[in-house]
């Protein structure tokens, strides 16, 4: 992986498929009108401690290597919604 410095905004699938249905609202209409601006969890992390935290989670066997890639060209270093 890279250095895992990256700060994202990271959440379960699950929770963002709530918010989309809680966006919906009681509308009955087969169609349900959404207006969604930003959907998050509101906690940052980064890349490197959301790895490591699932790596513990899953019991992972052998080693994260930590900055054996580059960084992409234009890496986006912070991209998280306004909540």
């Amino acid at each position: 992986m890279t250095g895992g410095e990256q700060i994202r905004d990271l959440m379960a699938v699950q929770d963002v498929a709530q918010a989309i249905l809680c966006s919906t609202g009681n509308q009955s209409d087969k169609m349900p009108k959404v207006l969604i601006r930003n959907i998050g969890s509101g906690r940052t992390q980064t890349i490197l401690e959301f790895a490591e935290s699932w790596w513990v989670t899953f019991k992972a066997k052998g080693i994260l290597l930590i900055g054996a890639l580059p960084y992409r060209d234009g890496e986006v270093m912070r991209y998280v919604p306004e909540v």
